[in-house]
């Protein structure tokens, strides 16, 4: 393969990372792990494969960290959806350098854990990511020469978190550190461990506060005039579920699941079981959203005795299980070139969130209509509260300044 069309795939990873408010030190990580691809292509003279990298990936970083280890996979699989004309989603990113425990008392551990939290129905990305976090902890004992569950102590899980999660963000620690706390109380639960190592994982990491990134008032615009004729089953189909996650702020979990009894025309109202967290949430259906909705069973949705809302746009016919491009692909179709790609339908639902901030609803309100079950979850979306905000200013006029100038 030509080395100027794999630099033009690394560049195209680097604006992408840019986009996506990557913090410069982890963009100069991305940055070295792509030279040692380079480098390892022109010595081998080979192509792009992935299957050939991702072995050479984990020869390359036997003795190295796992952080470098999972970057460089990572790396690798992104290069490959870019040269092959594909989209980079979180969705793929996120798993894309999974690492397992190879002996067998771990194997073994990271198996019942998995079945023990799909039992307890939590979303499969949860699921997905709470194993890696286990693989991730496993095969760092691992290197270390430590093969058995028993003999993981207190120094093992303290020095884990302080060197092993050095490199990232805060935000990133306190997420995986949530998910060995849920490990450890497993084993321990499960009597194979007898310590409660969870009690040595701490989750108080200081989290920055960003600016929520919401979708513009022109692609809302925009959303709103596609409503109509539309040219393919699938864009009928993606615009109802963009329509549900602006209107009515559902999680795309819940939008897969919604089943046509969920719906209640007369009343414009939906009713649902949330998976993440099996409470019942009833919201309102608004006009355009309704018609959307309608839009798509009446003339689009195929012939199918499943009973949910949101198939397959080709056979075989079968419940709709993931949409990752389906926003981008709805505003690309609307006239926007330049539409975001790596937010999916979560930008919606907080898009919809920041839109009832702004018109005066409660948080209370707001809160409920998300389905949280904690208030303070909807304190991301103050951030778009432009004149809120505003009220907070000092005032730098003549005599506010004065009274500045007090304390110097």
């Amino acid at each position: 393969m030509n080395s100027e069309i794999i630099k033009n795939a690394i560049n195209t990873l680097f604006k992408w990372l840019k986009d996506n408010h990557y913090k410069q030190n982890t963009i100069e990580f991305y940055r070295s792990r792509c030279k040692s691809i380079i480098l390892h292509l022109e010595q081998t003279e080979s192509d792009f494969n992935l299957e050939e990298l991702l072995d050479w990936a984990n020869k390359h970083t036997e003795n190295k960290s796992l952080s470098i280890r999972c970057c460089l996979r990572r790396v690798i699989v992104m290069l490959d959806r870019i040269l092959k004309g594909r989209h980079i989603s979180y969705g793929i990113i996120s798993f894309a350098s999974p690492l397992k425990a190879s002996k067998e008392d771990y194997v073994s551990a990271v198996d019942m854990f998995e079945k023990h939290l799909i039992r307890r129905g939590l979303e499969e990305n949860t699921v997905k990511f709470s194993v890696y976090c286990a693989n991730h902890y496993f095969c760092e004992m691992e290197r270390q020469g430590i093969y058995q569950v028993s003999e993981i102590s207190q120094k093992h899980v303290c020095d884990y978190l302080s060197l092993e999660q050095g490199i990232l963000e805060n935000s990133t620690k306190r997420a995986m550190s949530y998910r060995l706390r849920q490990l450890f109380r497993f084993l321990y639960d499960e009597k194979l461990k007898s310590e409660d190592l969870s009690v040595y994982v701490s989750t108080d990491y200081v989290i920055k506060k960003k600016m929520v990134t919401v979708l513009s008032s022109d692609m809302q615009n925009s959303l709103s005039k596609l409503d109509g004729s539309f040219t393919s089953v699938r864009l009928a189909r993606d615009y109802a579920i963009c329509m549900l996650a602006l209107r009515l702020m559902l999680r795309k979990s819940d939008i897969f699941r919604l089943r046509l009894s969920d719906v209640d025309w007369k009343n414009k109202k939906v009713s649902i079981l949330q998976k993440k967290n099996k409470q019942p949430l009833v919201l309102p259906l608004t006009d355009d959203a309704g018609n959307a909705l309608a839009t798509y069973i009446l003339n689009y949705r195929p012939n199918s005795a499943h009973d949910e809302i949101f198939l397959s746009a080709s056979l075989p016919y079968k419940p709709l299980s993931s949409a990752n491009e389906c926003l981008y692909w709805v505003l690309t179709q609307s006239g926007h070139t330049n539409s975001p790609t790596g937010y999916g339908l979560h930008l919606l639902r907080r898009t919809g969130a920041s839109n009832l901030l702004r018109a005066g609803t409660s948080i209370d309100m707001i809160s409920a209509m998300l389905g949280q079950q904690n208030a303070s979850s909807v304190e991301p979306y103050l951030s778009v509260n432009e004149k809120g905000m505003l009220q907070c200013c000092g005032d730098f006029g003549i005599l506010g300044f004065m009274e500045v100038m007090k304390w110097f």
